[in-house]
């Protein structure tokens, strides 16, 4: 479960990127889409 988690960091890590070196300019959607993603990937707890 956590190996598959590095998928969002990799997408989080292209968006940044895109913004540091092509100069993108986002629209509110991608940052409400990348805001939805994080807060579900800090949901996931391991099992004890």
């Amino acid at each position: 479960m956590f190996a598959s988690q590095v998928a969002y960091v990799v997408t989080g890590s292209g968006v940044a990127l895109g913004m540091l070196i092509y100069d993108e300019r986002h629209s509110p959607w991608i940052w409400a889409a990348l805001a939805l993603m994080f807060a579900g990937l800090a949901l996931v707890r391991p099992k004890r």
